[in-house]
């Protein structure tokens, strides 16, 4: 009975290591790079649903999200992100350092990524 124990607990011992998994490859509470994402653009016709400050990339990388972001903090970038619902029932959203644009408003998307009233 003892010559099958030993070995059984070494194959048990064996099995159970190769189960385990490393552990996280970033200490905890250290920031990830923001890392951009690109958004559809779609050029035609639409209309101003929200406008909104765009998120700060300064407070975001030390930790906080949008969320918890002050107004006075979030725009802070000197932008507006707009949500368009394009004439086509898509919406798309845009920043803009343009601040004139109202919910409401009828506005064209150029190809060249510029945004004109209607």
């Amino acid at each position: 009975m003892t010559r099958i124990a030993l070995p059984l607990s070494i194959l048990a011992a064996a099995v159970l290591s190769a189960c385990s998994s490393p552990g996280p490859s970033s200490p905890a509470g250290a920031s990830q790079p923001i890392a951009t994402q690109e958004m559809p653009y779609r050029s035609g016709g639409g209309v101003v649903q929200s406008v909104n400050p765009t998120p700060s990339a300064v407070n975001a990388s030390s930790g906080g999200s949008a969320a918890s972001q002050t107004p006075a903090s979030a725009s802070a970038s000197g932008l507006s992100r707009l949500g368009i619902k394009m004439d086509d029932g898509r919406m798309q959203y845009v920043d803009t350092g343009n601040r004139d644009f109202a919910v409401g408003t009828r506005v064209r998307l150029t190809e060249n990524r510029q945004i004109e009233r209607q």
